[in-house]
């Protein structure tokens, strides 16, 4: 009888190897609500902000169904509502909600972490990179590098985070606008060589938009790029190249807009 069992129990079981299997879907498919969040936690809201931040931490977004991707976010912006400090769970969602094109809850989880982690400043950091890639608004993200930098006791922490401020307002269309925040921020300084540092960053800044004044005036009147930027003072529509505080100078792109000549040092 053993052996027939045997014998039956080894034809079974290799009858149902052979058998076709449905692959269990690793993905997210459902968010929890909160409230039921909490009660499986047992009212702990740090419970189940853990809770959430693991389910999250299990995804492979290498491999992950599209459809996954934004349940991944609502589950971290739950997180991020029962425990805004959690910090696997800001770091993840800059790691990857942003980048996956969840750039609004990555911004929920960060703008949330900010305040409940007042010593760390790297909520600040990848909430300002965020706007300066991804939602190209390079003002706004210098001035919350600028916020972050307020906040922090190391000089030269703030320093680091002045300087990618400054160098993100290049960026800013409204260029009247940076050279402005640069202005206040050298008047804010108490370190007198970023000071000056700062002050020269502008006055680079406003030489350019003075030659981009005249390229303009110069496209109106002539209907051409102009052949240099001693063109420029040639047709007088400027009376001569702004100079550079900074010794690097201004150049034409090959489209014939002034540019700056090349990348600017880092602050000493």
């Amino acid at each position: 009888m053993l052996v027939g069992a045997a014998l039956i129990y080894g034809g079974a079981a290799s009858h149902l190897k052979g058998l076709p299997r449905a692959v269990a879907v690793e993905d997210m498919q459902v968010s929890t609500p909160i409230p039921v969040q909490l009660l499986l936690a047992g009212g702990d809201r740090f419970l189940a902000a853990n809770i959430a931040v693991f389910r999250a931490l299990m995804l492979r977004t290498d491999r992950a169904q599209e459809a996954a991707i934004p349940v991944l976010a609502k589950v971290q912006r739950d997180a991020a509502w029962l425990n805004p400090g959690h910090a696997d769970n800001y770091y993840t969602a800059a790691a990857i909600l942003a980048w996956q094109g969840q750039t609004n809850s990555a911004k929920y989880v960060l703008v949330r972490a900010i305040p409940a982690r007042p010593g760390d400043l790297m909520p600040s950091y990848f909430h300002a990179f965020n706007l300066f890639h991804f939602a190209k608004q390079p003002r706004e993200g210098a001035q919350v590098l600028l916020a972050a930098a307020a906040r922090s006791s190391n000089e030269e922490e703030q320093l680091s985070l002045r300087d990618l401020a400054a160098r993100w307002l290049n960026r800013e269309p409204d260029a009247r606008a940076a050279i402005l925040l640069i202005k206040k921020m050298a008047e804010q300084s108490r370190h007198v060589g970023f000071k000056r540092y700062l002050e020269a960053r502008a006055a680079r800044m406003e030489g350019l938009e003075q030659l981009r004044d005249a390229h303009a005036r110069f496209i109106a009147a002539f209907g051409r790029q102009p052949a240099s930027l001693d063109e420029l003072v040639k047709r007088k529509m400027i009376a001569r190249i702004p100079q550079d505080p900074l010794k690097l100078g201004y150049a034409l792109s090959p489209n014939g807009e002034p540019i700056y000549q090349r990348r600017i040092p880092a602050a000493q």
